[in-house]
């Protein structure tokens, strides 16, 4: 890309992702002929597709698209279709086989969630009380989620 534009307000910053066959970016202002809002590349065809105007952090495991639009959604490989996996999650990581993200609570905190990509197994692991714009990212792996909660570095197995 000649540029990706992202706009820096408070802790807002510009979101990108990477797997080892495609590139996934948030784009914050229109530059270049490249409008606002998230996009993925296909690193060997060179294929640019926009996720969508209104779809920020976008979150790519090899097979595996997770991105925020009025609530989280995903786009498993194979399939192209968009799932809903939460209307009020955000700020998500996304495995081969779930993904874990901030959704707020009933009492003001957040609640860390990790949900399956199908079968909609969900296991809320934690709570943040800052919201997810300031707290450490969830960093995820095939079977483990990670996160840090009031200072303490959390560790879980995924077993959906």
């Amino acid at each position: 890309m000649p540029s990706a534009i992202a706009s820096v307000v408070g802790d807002s910053v510009w979101t990108y992702s990477l797997s080892s066959t495609k590139l996934a970016w948030e784009q914050h202002l229109t530059a270049d002929g490249i409008d606002a809002g998230s996009y993925l590349l296909d690193l060997t065809t060179r294929e640019k597709t926009r996720i969508g105007v209104e779809s920020w952090r976008p979150s790519l495991s090899e097979d595996v698209l997770v991105y925020s639009e009025d609530g989280l959604k995903s786009v498993p490989a194979g399939t192209g279709e968009t799932q809903e996996l939460d209307p009020l999650g955000d700020f998500a990581a996304a495995a081969s086989t779930f993904a874990a993200y901030f959704r707020p609570a009933d009492d003001g905190g957040y609640d860390i969630v990790a949900r399956g990509l199908t079968g909609r197994y969900e296991q809320v692991l934690g709570r943040a009380s800052e919201p997810p714009w300031l707290a450490s990212s969830i960093a995820v792996a095939d079977h483990h989620v990670a996160f840090i909660v009031a200072g303490v570095p959390r560790l879980f197995v995924w077993q959906g």
